[in-house]
Protein backbone atom coordinates (compact mmCIF):
# COMPACT_ATOMS: atom_id res chain seq x y z
CA UNK A 1 0.00 0.00 0.00
CA UNK A 2 1.18 3.53 -1.09
CA UNK A 3 2.20 5.86 1.85
CA UNK A 4 1.36 9.58 1.82
CA UNK A 5 5.60 10.02 2.25
CA UNK A 6 6.02 8.04 -1.07
CA UNK A 7 3.31 9.96 -3.19
CA UNK A 8 4.10 13.15 -2.26
CA UNK A 9 8.31 12.38 -3.38
CA UNK A 10 6.39 11.21 -6.40
CA UNK A 11 4.40 14.25 -6.72
CA UNK A 12 7.25 16.48 -6.19
CA UNK A 13 9.83 14.63 -8.20
CA UNK A 14 8.33 13.67 -11.27
CA UNK A 15 7.00 16.74 -12.91
CA UNK A 16 10.20 17.82 -12.15
CA UNK A 17 11.82 15.33 -14.15
CA UNK A 18 9.65 15.46 -16.67
CA UNK A 19 10.24 19.49 -17.15
CA UNK A 20 14.38 18.61 -17.21
CA UNK A 21 13.17 15.84 -19.47
CA UNK A 22 11.11 18.26 -21.86
CA UNK A 23 14.10 20.70 -21.66
CA UNK A 24 16.69 18.54 -22.68
CA UNK A 25 14.74 16.70 -25.22
CA UNK A 26 13.70 19.74 -27.10
CA UNK A 27 16.57 22.02 -26.00
CA UNK A 28 14.46 25.60 -26.44
CA UNK A 29 15.80 29.16 -26.59
CA UNK A 30 17.85 30.59 -22.95
CA UNK A 31 15.56 33.64 -23.33
CA UNK A 32 12.00 31.45 -22.50
CA UNK A 33 13.32 30.65 -19.00
CA UNK A 34 11.91 34.23 -18.10
CA UNK A 35 8.50 33.71 -19.36
CA UNK A 36 8.82 29.80 -17.82
CA UNK A 37 9.30 31.27 -14.73
CA UNK A 38 6.12 33.54 -14.86
CA UNK A 39 3.97 30.83 -15.76
CA UNK A 40 5.35 28.49 -12.78
CA UNK A 41 4.32 31.52 -10.57
CA UNK A 42 0.85 31.75 -11.96
CA UNK A 43 -0.19 28.11 -11.31
CA UNK A 44 1.59 28.48 -7.78
CA UNK A 45 -0.51 31.65 -6.70
CA UNK A 46 -3.74 30.33 -8.59
CA UNK A 47 -3.66 26.87 -7.10
CA UNK A 48 -3.54 28.44 -3.79
CA UNK A 49 -6.84 29.07 -4.12
CA UNK A 50 -7.79 26.90 -6.01
CA UNK A 51 -7.10 24.06 -3.44
CA UNK A 52 -8.24 26.57 -0.55
CA UNK A 53 -11.67 26.34 -2.10
CA UNK A 54 -11.47 22.87 -3.03
CA UNK A 55 -10.91 21.82 -0.03
CA UNK A 56 -13.46 24.05 1.96
CA UNK A 57 -16.25 22.53 -0.40
CA UNK A 58 -14.79 18.76 -0.15
CA UNK A 59 -14.30 18.51 -3.92
CA UNK A 60 -10.79 16.74 -2.69
CA UNK A 61 -8.80 17.13 0.90
CA UNK A 62 -5.14 16.30 1.26
CA UNK A 63 -3.63 13.45 3.97
CA UNK A 64 0.13 14.64 3.82
CA UNK A 65 3.18 15.30 5.86
CA UNK A 66 3.59 18.03 8.12
CA UNK A 67 5.38 20.69 5.59
CA UNK A 68 3.05 23.02 4.64
CA UNK A 69 3.17 26.66 3.84
CA UNK A 70 0.06 28.81 4.56
CA UNK A 71 -2.28 26.25 5.69
CA UNK A 72 -1.66 24.18 2.20
CA UNK A 73 0.35 21.21 1.69
CA UNK A 74 3.32 22.17 0.21
CA UNK A 75 4.58 19.52 -1.73
CA UNK A 76 1.31 18.31 -3.73
CA UNK A 77 0.78 22.29 -4.37
CA UNK A 78 4.33 23.12 -5.96
CA UNK A 79 4.23 19.70 -7.95
CA UNK A 80 1.19 20.52 -9.54
CA UNK A 81 2.51 24.30 -10.14
CA UNK A 82 6.04 22.62 -11.97
CA UNK A 83 3.86 20.12 -14.20
CA UNK A 84 1.36 23.19 -15.17
CA UNK A 85 3.75 25.88 -15.07
CA UNK A 86 6.68 24.39 -16.47
CA UNK A 87 6.24 21.35 -18.44
CA UNK A 88 3.12 22.13 -20.66
CA UNK A 89 5.28 25.19 -22.21
CA UNK A 90 8.17 23.74 -23.14
CA UNK A 91 5.93 21.08 -25.34
CA UNK A 92 6.61 22.47 -28.94
CA UNK A 93 2.56 23.02 -30.01
CA UNK A 94 1.62 26.76 -30.34
CA UNK A 95 -2.30 24.66 -30.61
CA UNK A 96 -3.56 25.87 -26.93
CA UNK A 97 -6.50 23.81 -26.98
CA UNK A 98 -4.43 21.14 -27.25
CA UNK A 99 -2.40 21.17 -24.73
CA UNK A 100 -5.49 22.45 -22.59
CA UNK A 101 -7.14 18.83 -23.59
CA UNK A 102 -3.79 17.24 -23.09
CA UNK A 103 -3.61 18.64 -19.18
CA UNK A 104 -7.30 17.66 -18.10
CA UNK A 105 -6.69 14.42 -19.62
CA UNK A 106 -3.31 13.36 -18.00
CA UNK A 107 -5.01 14.73 -14.43
CA UNK A 108 -7.93 13.15 -14.85
CA UNK A 109 -5.70 9.89 -15.30
CA UNK A 110 -3.35 10.96 -12.15
CA UNK A 111 -5.53 12.45 -9.84
CA UNK A 112 -7.63 8.92 -8.64
CA UNK A 113 -3.77 7.86 -8.81
CA UNK A 114 -3.31 9.97 -5.60
CA UNK A 115 -4.54 8.07 -2.80
CA UNK A 116 -3.73 8.22 -0.02
CA UNK A 117 -2.09 11.80 -0.07
CA UNK A 118 -5.25 13.56 -2.19
CA UNK A 119 -9.11 12.32 -1.30
CA UNK A 120 -11.15 12.86 -4.35
CA UNK A 121 -14.81 14.22 -3.19
CA UNK A 122 -17.84 13.67 -5.31
CA UNK A 123 -17.91 16.71 -7.15
CA UNK A 124 -13.90 16.71 -7.79
CA UNK A 125 -14.23 17.71 -11.48
CA UNK A 126 -15.48 21.06 -10.93
CA UNK A 127 -12.16 21.71 -8.76
CA UNK A 128 -10.61 20.28 -11.79
CA UNK A 129 -12.41 22.46 -14.56
CA UNK A 130 -11.69 25.54 -12.31
CA UNK A 131 -8.23 24.66 -11.76
CA UNK A 132 -8.09 24.90 -15.61
CA UNK A 133 -9.37 28.09 -16.00
CA UNK A 134 -7.83 29.89 -13.61
CA UNK A 135 -4.35 28.30 -13.08
CA UNK A 136 -3.86 26.28 -16.46
CA UNK A 137 -5.02 28.64 -19.00
CA UNK A 138 -3.66 31.91 -17.98
CA UNK A 139 -0.46 30.40 -16.67
CA UNK A 140 -0.21 29.11 -20.31
CA UNK A 141 -1.32 32.75 -22.36
CA UNK A 142 1.10 34.31 -19.72
CA UNK A 143 3.62 32.61 -20.90
CA UNK A 144 3.01 33.07 -24.52
CA UNK A 145 2.04 36.90 -23.80
CA UNK A 146 5.88 37.37 -22.34
CA UNK A 147 7.91 35.50 -25.02
CA UNK A 148 6.15 37.43 -27.74
CA UNK A 149 5.33 40.76 -25.96
CA UNK A 150 1.79 40.43 -26.89
CA UNK A 151 -1.15 41.69 -24.46
CA UNK A 152 0.98 44.42 -22.54
CA UNK A 153 -1.77 44.90 -19.86
CA UNK A 154 -2.76 41.13 -19.50
CA UNK A 155 1.19 40.82 -18.76
CA UNK A 156 0.61 43.50 -16.54
CA UNK A 157 -2.24 42.39 -14.44
CA UNK A 158 -0.46 38.60 -14.31
CA UNK A 159 2.89 39.79 -12.58
CA UNK A 160 0.57 42.69 -10.33
CA UNK A 161 -1.42 39.43 -9.12
CA UNK A 162 1.52 37.55 -8.70
CA UNK A 163 3.72 39.52 -7.03
CA UNK A 164 1.13 40.73 -4.82
CA UNK A 165 0.09 36.78 -3.69
CA UNK A 166 4.10 36.78 -2.66
CA UNK A 167 4.30 39.77 -0.57
CA UNK A 168 0.89 39.50 0.59
CA UNK A 169 1.06 36.35 1.79
CA UNK A 170 4.38 33.76 1.04
CA UNK A 171 6.63 36.02 2.10
CA UNK A 172 5.14 37.01 5.64
CA UNK A 173 3.79 33.24 6.32
CA UNK A 174 7.97 32.23 5.75
CA UNK A 175 8.97 35.19 8.09
CA UNK A 176 6.44 34.07 10.41
CA UNK A 177 6.72 30.71 10.77
CA UNK A 178 10.69 30.85 10.63
CA UNK A 179 11.03 33.63 12.71
CA UNK A 180 8.76 33.91 15.35
CA UNK A 181 6.57 30.07 14.81
CA UNK A 182 3.44 31.31 14.33
CA UNK A 183 1.02 31.63 11.76
CA UNK A 184 -0.52 34.57 9.39
CA UNK A 185 -3.40 35.87 11.98
CA UNK A 186 -4.06 39.10 11.38
CA UNK A 187 -3.84 40.53 15.60
CA UNK A 188 -7.26 42.87 17.21
CA UNK A 189 -6.87 46.03 17.72
CA UNK A 190 -8.27 49.60 18.63
CA UNK A 191 -9.98 50.67 14.85
CA UNK A 192 -8.41 54.07 15.01
CA UNK A 193 -4.87 52.45 15.14
CA UNK A 194 -6.07 49.54 12.51
CA UNK A 195 -7.00 52.72 10.41
CA UNK A 196 -3.83 54.51 10.28
CA UNK A 197 -1.97 51.31 9.67
CA UNK A 198 -4.33 49.96 6.34
CA UNK A 199 -3.80 53.74 5.06
CA UNK A 200 0.30 53.43 4.98
CA UNK A 201 -0.26 49.84 3.83
CA UNK A 202 -2.73 51.21 1.13
CA UNK A 203 -0.57 54.50 0.17
CA UNK A 204 2.98 52.08 -0.64
CA UNK A 205 0.50 49.72 -2.34
CA UNK A 206 -0.59 52.39 -4.66
CA UNK A 207 2.36 54.34 -4.95
CA UNK A 208 4.09 50.55 -6.26
CA UNK A 209 0.89 49.96 -8.62
CA UNK A 210 0.80 54.00 -9.76
CA UNK A 211 4.79 52.97 -10.50
CA UNK A 212 3.60 49.59 -12.85
CA UNK A 213 0.89 50.95 -14.87
CA UNK A 214 3.65 54.48 -15.68
CA UNK A 215 5.50 51.34 -17.07
CA UNK A 216 3.42 49.99 -19.08
CA UNK A 217 1.67 53.40 -20.61
CA UNK A 218 4.75 55.35 -21.37
CA UNK A 219 7.27 52.50 -21.70
CA UNK A 220 5.01 49.74 -23.22
CA UNK A 221 6.73 47.23 -20.89
CA UNK A 222 6.89 45.79 -17.12
CA UNK A 223 8.76 45.58 -13.84
CA UNK A 224 10.79 41.92 -14.70
CA UNK A 225 14.11 42.52 -15.85
CA UNK A 226 13.36 40.21 -19.16
CA UNK A 227 10.78 42.33 -20.37
CA UNK A 228 11.43 45.75 -19.70
CA UNK A 229 9.97 49.01 -20.72
CA UNK A 230 11.38 49.86 -24.29
CA UNK A 231 11.94 53.82 -23.50
CA UNK A 232 12.96 55.52 -20.20
CA UNK A 233 10.15 55.98 -17.85
CA UNK A 234 10.92 59.54 -16.62
CA UNK A 235 6.78 60.33 -15.74
CA UNK A 236 4.47 60.04 -13.15
CA UNK A 237 6.02 58.87 -9.51
CA UNK A 238 9.52 58.19 -11.53
CA UNK A 239 9.26 61.92 -11.59
CA UNK A 240 10.07 62.05 -7.74
CA UNK A 241 11.58 58.14 -7.42
CA UNK A 242 14.73 56.82 -9.07
CA UNK A 243 12.69 53.22 -8.66
CA UNK A 244 9.31 53.69 -6.65
CA UNK A 245 8.69 50.35 -7.02
CA UNK A 246 11.47 49.41 -4.69
CA UNK A 247 10.63 52.34 -2.39
CA UNK A 248 6.82 50.85 -2.15
CA UNK A 249 7.85 47.61 -1.57
CA UNK A 250 10.60 48.83 1.23
CA UNK A 251 7.84 50.98 2.99
CA UNK A 252 5.07 48.20 2.69
CA UNK A 253 7.05 45.79 4.16
CA UNK A 254 7.91 47.93 7.24
CA UNK A 255 4.04 48.83 7.68
CA UNK A 256 2.96 45.01 7.37
CA UNK A 257 5.28 43.94 10.23
CA UNK A 258 3.67 46.85 11.75
CA UNK A 259 0.12 45.76 11.32
CA UNK A 260 1.14 42.02 12.13
CA UNK A 261 2.99 42.51 15.20
CA UNK A 262 5.72 41.26 13.25
CA UNK A 263 9.50 42.97 13.87
CA UNK A 264 11.18 40.17 11.61
CA UNK A 265 9.18 41.36 8.79
CA UNK A 266 9.24 44.74 9.62
CA UNK A 267 13.12 44.03 9.13
CA UNK A 268 13.05 42.98 5.83
CA UNK A 269 11.85 46.01 4.59
CA UNK A 270 15.58 46.92 5.83
CA UNK A 271 16.97 43.97 4.09
CA UNK A 272 15.34 44.59 0.67
CA UNK A 273 16.79 47.82 1.24
CA UNK A 274 20.66 46.65 1.60
CA UNK A 275 20.21 43.95 -1.27
CA UNK A 276 18.75 46.91 -3.73
CA UNK A 277 21.74 49.19 -2.77
CA UNK A 278 24.14 46.49 -2.78
CA UNK A 279 23.54 44.13 -5.45
CA UNK A 280 20.33 44.72 -7.77
CA UNK A 281 20.55 48.40 -8.07
CA UNK A 282 24.51 48.23 -9.35
CA UNK A 283 23.36 45.13 -11.97
CA UNK A 284 20.46 47.53 -13.01
CA UNK A 285 22.77 50.41 -13.35
CA UNK A 286 24.84 48.29 -15.94
CA UNK A 287 21.94 47.05 -17.68
CA UNK A 288 19.86 50.48 -17.54
CA UNK A 289 23.22 52.14 -18.69
CA UNK A 290 23.35 49.78 -21.67
CA UNK A 291 20.22 50.05 -23.01
CA UNK A 292 19.67 54.31 -22.30
CA UNK A 293 23.45 55.03 -21.98
CA UNK A 294 23.52 59.43 -20.92
CA UNK A 295 19.86 59.45 -20.95
CA UNK A 296 19.68 56.92 -17.88
CA UNK A 297 23.16 58.69 -16.52
CA UNK A 298 21.33 62.18 -16.44
CA UNK A 299 18.21 60.72 -14.92
CA UNK A 300 19.98 58.97 -12.17
CA UNK A 301 22.11 61.69 -10.93
CA UNK A 302 19.40 63.83 -10.16
CA UNK A 303 17.80 61.57 -7.56
CA UNK A 304 19.10 59.83 -4.00
CA UNK A 305 18.40 56.36 -3.56
CA UNK A 306 15.15 55.64 -2.22
CA UNK A 307 14.00 59.26 -1.03
CA UNK A 308 12.04 61.41 -3.24
CA UNK A 309 12.66 64.51 -4.62
CA UNK A 310 10.68 67.83 -3.97
CA UNK A 311 10.13 69.18 -7.44
CA UNK A 312 9.83 66.39 -10.18
CA UNK A 313 12.38 66.52 -13.11
CA UNK A 314 11.67 67.79 -15.91
CA UNK A 315 11.31 65.71 -19.16
CA UNK A 316 12.35 66.05 -22.74
CA UNK A 317 8.71 66.24 -23.85
CA UNK A 318 6.10 68.07 -22.27
CA UNK A 319 2.71 67.02 -21.48
CA UNK A 320 -0.23 69.27 -22.29
CA UNK A 321 -3.26 70.10 -19.98
CA UNK A 322 -6.48 71.25 -22.22
CA UNK A 323 -8.83 73.48 -20.13
CA UNK A 324 -11.75 75.01 -22.00
CA UNK A 325 -11.93 78.44 -22.14
CA UNK A 326 -15.93 78.85 -21.47
CA UNK A 327 -15.67 77.00 -18.55
CA UNK A 328 -14.70 79.78 -15.55
CA UNK A 329 -13.86 77.65 -13.43
CA UNK A 330 -11.42 75.98 -15.65
CA UNK A 331 -9.95 79.24 -16.36
CA UNK A 332 -9.95 79.30 -12.47
CA UNK A 333 -8.03 76.35 -12.48
CA UNK A 334 -5.68 76.99 -15.19
CA UNK A 335 -4.37 80.52 -13.51
CA UNK A 336 -3.66 78.25 -10.13
CA UNK A 337 -1.80 75.63 -12.08
CA UNK A 338 0.65 78.65 -13.71
CA UNK A 339 0.66 80.13 -10.76
CA UNK A 340 2.78 77.07 -9.67
CA UNK A 341 5.15 76.84 -12.89
CA UNK A 342 4.79 73.52 -13.22
CA UNK A 343 7.53 71.37 -14.75
CA UNK A 344 6.98 69.99 -17.72
CA UNK A 345 3.74 71.02 -18.50
CA UNK A 346 1.97 73.20 -21.16
CA UNK A 347 -1.64 74.52 -21.38
CA UNK A 348 -4.10 75.01 -24.33
CA UNK A 349 -7.52 75.56 -24.77
CA UNK A 350 -9.89 72.26 -24.67
CA UNK A 351 -11.27 74.31 -27.75
CA UNK A 352 -8.13 73.64 -29.96
CA UNK A 353 -7.90 70.10 -28.76
CA UNK A 354 -7.69 67.79 -31.87
CA UNK A 355 -11.43 66.44 -33.22
CA UNK A 356 -13.12 68.82 -31.19
CA UNK A 357 -14.18 69.63 -27.41
CA UNK A 358 -13.91 66.13 -25.56
CA UNK A 359 -13.76 67.16 -21.90
CA UNK A 360 -13.46 70.44 -19.88
CA UNK A 361 -10.35 69.40 -18.75
CA UNK A 362 -7.98 66.69 -20.90
CA UNK A 363 -4.71 65.90 -19.90
CA UNK A 364 -2.11 64.19 -22.58
CA UNK A 365 0.87 62.86 -22.38
CA UNK A 366 2.28 60.99 -25.57
CA UNK A 367 -0.79 58.60 -27.00
CA UNK A 368 -2.42 58.84 -23.61
CA UNK A 369 -4.97 61.26 -22.44
CA UNK A 370 -6.69 61.59 -18.79
CA UNK A 371 -10.35 63.21 -18.67
CA UNK A 372 -11.82 65.16 -15.86
CA UNK A 373 -10.85 64.77 -12.47
CA UNK A 374 -8.13 62.41 -13.47
CA UNK A 375 -6.75 64.81 -15.70
CA UNK A 376 -6.59 66.87 -13.07
CA UNK A 377 -5.09 64.59 -10.47
CA UNK A 378 -2.14 63.98 -13.53
CA UNK A 379 -0.96 67.88 -13.40
CA UNK A 380 -0.72 67.95 -9.93
CA UNK A 381 2.17 65.32 -10.63
CA UNK A 382 3.90 68.50 -12.66
CA UNK A 383 4.24 70.97 -9.13
CA UNK A 384 5.66 68.90 -6.27
CA UNK A 385 5.53 66.14 -4.49
CA UNK A 386 2.39 66.96 -1.88
CA UNK A 387 0.52 67.95 -4.62
CA UNK A 388 1.51 64.57 -7.13
CA UNK A 389 0.68 62.58 -3.86
CA UNK A 390 -2.89 64.45 -3.90
CA UNK A 391 -2.90 63.48 -7.34
CA UNK A 392 -2.27 59.83 -6.50
CA UNK A 393 -4.63 59.91 -4.06
CA UNK A 394 -7.14 61.19 -6.74
CA UNK A 395 -6.07 58.83 -9.21
CA UNK A 396 -7.55 56.00 -6.81
CA UNK A 397 -10.63 54.51 -9.25
CA UNK A 398 -13.42 54.79 -6.37
CA UNK A 399 -11.55 58.39 -5.14
CA UNK A 400 -11.92 59.46 -8.64
CA UNK A 401 -15.41 58.45 -9.26
CA UNK A 402 -17.22 60.13 -7.06
CA UNK A 403 -15.02 63.44 -7.39
CA UNK A 404 -16.01 63.19 -11.55
CA UNK A 405 -19.47 62.58 -10.24
CA UNK A 406 -19.78 65.93 -8.09
CA UNK A 407 -18.52 67.52 -10.64
CA UNK A 408 -20.11 66.46 -13.68
CA UNK A 409 -23.51 67.28 -11.32
CA UNK A 410 -22.27 70.97 -11.89
CA UNK A 411 -22.34 71.11 -15.38
CA UNK A 412 -23.34 68.77 -18.80
CA UNK A 413 -21.05 65.51 -19.14
CA UNK A 414 -19.03 66.25 -22.34
CA UNK A 415 -18.48 64.08 -24.90
CA UNK A 416 -16.42 60.87 -25.28
CA UNK A 417 -12.51 61.41 -26.27
CA UNK A 418 -11.68 61.33 -29.87
CA UNK A 419 -10.42 57.76 -31.30
CA UNK A 420 -7.22 58.78 -32.09
CA UNK A 421 -6.17 58.94 -28.46
CA UNK A 422 -5.82 56.32 -25.64
CA UNK A 423 -7.79 56.33 -22.96
CA UNK A 424 -5.70 55.51 -20.00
Amino acid sequence: MKTPAINETLMLYLPMVMAWGLWMLFRPRLKIAGPLTLALLWNFTALYFVNLLAVKLGWWSFHTTELTLAGMPLIPWLGWAILWGLCFPLIPTQNGLVLVLLALLLDLLLMPLLEPSVTLGSWWLIGELLAIVLAFIPGLLNYRWTLNKRNLWGRVFCQAVIFSFLLLLVLPTIVLELAEGRSLIFPDRHWVLAALQLQFLFGFAWLGLLAVVEFANQGDGTPVPFDPPTRLVVSGPYAYFVNPMQTATVGFLICYGWYLESWALAAAGPMVLFYALGVANPSENVDLTLRYQNSWKHYKNRFLPFLPRYRPIKPKTSATMYFAESCDTCNRMRHWFEARNPIGLEFRPAENFPGGLPERAIYVDGDYSYRGVRAIAKALGHIHLFAAILGWILLFPFVALVMQIVVDLEGVKPPDTPKNLKKA
